[in-house]
């Protein structure tokens, strides 16, 4: 047959043959040979292979240099950004494959739909659909480890979500977070299963769907097997060599996001990836309970509907077939839905336009300068300040009117304490205010405590707590910071300090 005859005139070509399975692999997971417009399509499975090696290879390559504690993590990015030869543009091609995978799998699932693959094929389409589930799960994971503010907030909505989630809420978030705050164990954590869990469950999947669950199809000969798997393999290095050189051109000109450290910043608006827009949206007409079943139950009930149904039902062809594409349709068009108007709000709104464009000029600023290391000393992080950034920084707030920090205000009793508690310890549905200002982790700066009594929503914030910028007079306002910054954490080894800073509140 012509590969066969193709793939004998070389000595690597009979010792594949003589050695190895690779003929009979390749026949086995050959669907039925199809051309033109149909054949082009299925290069998405190409696509999707082409992009996995992408985060692999480059995740690799970054790990190199990253270490995953809080105290260097940030530190580490930007010196992967700066100092690093190609660095920045190796984290951007591992960032946009990540957001062109979700991608990549919806559209391999929609030409899978096309053709009722999910009927002839089910191992393939159980296998893209379970990819598309782990996809999600390892750029959720990955948002984590810069550890920039961008990460902080998304691990605080994380956490909250977690917590919020009804029955084992409690057990989940504090499995996710590795304890009762967030810390360098919640890093860890992320780090843990964006690095080795999910990739080692990916290739799990893929060498039981290749070496398991694959079947040569029916009626169909070898010799038209072999061509079709010739053709096809030319027709997958085109789309894939498009693809790479786009994405590759593309991380050139436009590259991944790196925020502030959380500390440094009380204005910075923090927007997750374009595959979580959707969820980002979502969370703005949810919370509590609600939010986070619908953050993992949305997808898990798409996905899950899609596996189950091809499964469940193999009698009624065409409630079969209108079922998955439903399920398609809501899940994939209420996804893009909500990412076009995530997209829309932030550009229609000038306040939030003019915020966004500024914190890209300063990531441009930043990627102009040369890497400046951080001094750590064993709890504090400090680096040289230049006396522009001195004459840059913000004017501190101070105690209005010489009041004591230690006494707590009046305006805390009338205005914060039912939610906060008397002291500050904080509610069942609310975080404690106890150390937020000192402690190491996820430290809010005086700055960005006085934008959160103005406007919580403004700064990435709790959708439950009210803005106080036209209830509160600017002295109360400080004296309620300086109240807060007098509030510390107890320091006994046995003592139980749990803060909790989710933008989305937990309630039971």
């Amino acid at each position: 047959m012509a590969a066969e005859i193709n793939i004998q005139n070389s000595r690597i070509g009979r010792w594949i043959e003589r050695e190895t399975e690779f003929k009979s692999l390749i026949f086995r997971v050959t669907a039925a040979p199809e051309s033109g417009a149909r054949a082009w399509a299925r290069t998405t499975s190409g696509v999707l292979v082409l992009l996995l090696l992408v985060q692999m290879v480059t995740g690799i390559l970054l790990a190199f240099h990253y270490v995953p504690a809080a105290t260097t993590a940030y530190t580490t990015v930007a010196f992967i950004e700066l100092a690093v030869r190609d660095g920045a543009w190796i984290r951007s091609m591992h960032y946009h494959s990540s957001v062109l995978l979700p991608i990549a799998a919806g559209l391999h699932i929609l030409q899978m739909i096309i053709r009722s693959a999910y009927a002839s094929g089910r191992s393939a389409w159980t296998f893209g659909l379970v990819l598309l589930g782990l996809v999600l799960a390892a750029g959720a994971t990955g948002y984590a480890l810069p550890w920039d503010a961008r990460a902080i907030n998304g691990v605080n909505i994380a956490a909250s979500l977690a917590g919020n989630a009804p029955l084992f809420g409690d057990a989940a978030r504090a499995w996710l977070i590795d304890g009762a705050a967030i810390s360098t164990l919640t890093l860890s954590r992320f780090y843990g299963l964006h690095v080795y869990v999910i990739p080692a469950i990916i290739v799990t999947a893929a060498i039981m769907r290749i070496f398991i669950f694959a079947k040569a199809p029916a009626d169909i000969d070898e010799r038209t097997a072999a061509e079709w798997a010739r053709d096809q393999f030319a027709r997958n290095m085109i789309v894939v060599g498009i693809v790479f050189a786009a994405t590759a051109l593309f991380s050139s000109f436009y590259p991944a996001p790196f925020g502030p450290p959380v500390a440094d910043t009380a204005t910075y608006l923090p927007r997750p990836g374009p595959q979580f827009l959707w969820l980002f949206e979502m969370q703005k007409y949810t919370d509590g309970t609600l939010a986070a079943i619908l953050a993992t139950g949305f997808p898990a009930v798409i996905i899950g509907g899609l596996i189950a149904v091809p499964l469940a039902v193999k009698r009624k062809l065409r409630f079969r077939q209108f079922a998955v594409v439903a399920l398609y349709v809501v899940g994939f068009g209420m996804a893009t839905a909500l990412t076009c108007a995530a997209i829309y709000q932030d550009a229609s709104e000038p306040r939030i336009a003019e915020q966004l464009a500024k914190q890209e000029r300063d990531e441009t600023a930043f990627r102009a300068k040369q890497f400046e290391p951080q001094t750590v000393s064993a709890a504090v992080t400090k680096r040289s300040t230049t006396a522009d950034e001195v004459k840059a920084e913000p004017a501190a707030v101070e105690v209005a009117g010489g009041a004591n920090p230690n006494v707590i205000p009046p305006v805390y009793t009338t205005s914060c304490a039912k939610c906060h508690g008397a002291s500050g310890e904080g509610t069942k549905k609310f975080p404690e205010l106890i150390g937020v200002t000192t402690r190491e982790e996820d430290q809010l700066t005086p700055e960005l405590v006085l934008a959160i009594i103005n406007d919580p929503k403004s700064v990435g914030r709790s959708t439950k707590m009210p803005a106080y910028h036209d209830k509160l007079s600017e002295s109360e306002k400080q004296e309620l910071v300086s109240w807060i910054r007098s509030l510390k954490p107890e320091t006994d080894i046995g003592a139980d300090s749990t803060v909790q800073t989710a933008k989305v509140d937990q309630e039971k």
